[in-house]
């Protein structure tokens, strides 16, 4: 190991009630892997952590740690806690780079799963489910997993070519994936107008009907929420306005532009940083106080140092141009002169691939009981779905406990 990771993995306590592991949503065993590290057993350590974890080396960077455990870490009352997200890291990258592979005995059932949606929860519950031995497939509306993991978080933080060697690894399971496949609330005749890709290409249309009728036992739902909030203002239409979704997915420069950047989150923080690396003047307007932003702190400190300017206690109330933006004008009399407008302000599912008889709360979010199930019976959901900001590691806990709540109820048959 890098004499770096040698000396922090000497620093954990091992506590005797690892308050690390209480605070992972997941309860990651990580007193039980940084000691294997301590022994120089990566390989073991890299065992423990996919027995809980199956997107170990993308969680090691990405969590929200400071929220959960390092946030937790006994060290960081009087020092710094342990940096249990790159300890996590450093051995999933050695695990992909030395090949390694966990083997499993898996039992087959013979019964068949449908997973609509490649995404975190998705990929979390075909793999728990996968290896209690049911034939798993995975639906899934690009031709490529990942989700959130691929179009929401900026290559910078997040490399694909990482997140595609984890995923084709747990793939090697005998997860079954069909590409290009859509979710309806009925199958149409007619190609919907409204998505590029389908006027492209005409894409497969399921429906939670036609699944059971193939003989999928049950479902799970975790297509996440791709509609991105738009504030109800004037000029939210001009040209230069985007969500964040949709701007994390473009592809143009910005040199020599002007962008802001509406939000104090984690995906405000990739928007900003994105649009600074494309050659933009960036200013992030946050309607709190900066202690009051949800974004990682580490996000925050690395968009000041990159240049971002940070524009607080502040809301946009307008926004100016004939056709493309120009300006924006604050509840403070500001004004803001600017070409792009990114609003980073959460996002919805789309209703438009839910099925009409699946209930929804007040907030449009699917509507689950404490076992994951939907008010469609043998139907399940996770992650953005059924909860607003959820993180990738809670978008893994859906999933994962809804693979045990599908296990216990099918094992009553």
């Amino acid at each position: 190991m890098e004499q770096i990771i040698e000396e922090e993995v000497k620093r954990c306590l091992n506590c005797k009630i690892p308050k690390c592991k209480e605070a992972c949503p997941i309860h990651n065993r990580i007193p039980e892997f940084i000691e294997k590290m301590k022994d120089n057993n990566l390989e073991e350590a890299y065992g423990i952590i996919r027995s809980v974890n199956p997107l170990g080396a993308i969680c090691g960077r990405v969590c929200p740690k400071e929220n959960q455990c390092e946030g937790s870490c006994v060290r960081g009352i009087k020092s710094n806690s342990i940096s249990i997200g790159k300890l996590e890291s450093y051995v999933c990258d050695w695990a992909i780079k030395n090949k390694i592979k966990i083997k499993y005995d898996i039992k087959e059932n013979n019964r068949k799963i449908a997973i609509i949606g490649g995404g975190p929860a998705g990929i979390a519950c075909a793999v728990d489910l996968r290896k209690l031995g049911y034939n798993v497939t995975i639906f899934e509306k690009e031709n490529f997993l990942g989700g959130i993991l691929m179009y929401g978080i900026p290559e910078y933080r997040l490399r694909k070519e990482l997140v595609t060697n984890v995923i084709n690894d747990l793939l090697e399971l005998g997860i079954n994936v069909e590409y290009n496949v859509i979710l309806k609330n009925k199958i149409e005749n007619d190609i919907d107008t409204e998505s590029e890709n389908e006027m492209r290409e005409k894409q497969k249309e399921i429906t939670i009907d036609s699944l059971f009728s193939s003989g999928y036992e049950a479902i799970f739902i975790g297509v996440g929420a791709e509609i991105s909030n738009i504030l109800p203002i004037e000029g939210a239409h001009l040209l230069g306005v985007y969500g964040a979704n949709e701007f994390l997915r473009e592809k143009n420069e910005l040199q020599n532009k002007k962008a802001i950047v509406i939000g104090g989150g984690n995906v405000a923080m990739d928007s900003a940083r994105l649009a600074k690396r494309k050659g933009a003047e960036v200013t992030v307007v946050y309607r709190k106080l900066k202690e009051n932003m949800p974004a990682n702190r580490d996000e925050i400190e690395a968009a000041e140092n990159e240049g971002i300017n940070f524009v607080f206690k502040t809301n946009i109330v307008k926004i100016c141009g004939e056709k493309y933006v120009t300006k924006v004008i604050c509840d403070t009399q500001k004004e803001i002169e600017t070409d792009i407008v990114v609003m980073a302000i959460g996002s919805t599912p789309n209703e438009k691939y839910l099925d009409k008889n699946l209930k929804l709360t007040e907030q449009g979010l699917i509507e689950i009981n404490q076992e994951y199930e939907t008010s469609i019976k043998n139907v399940f959901a996770g992650g953005d779905l059924v909860h607003k900001k959820a993180t990738v590691c809670m978008a893994i806990k859906n999933g994962k406990e809804a693979a045990q709540s599908i296990d216990t109820k099918l094992s009553r048959k």
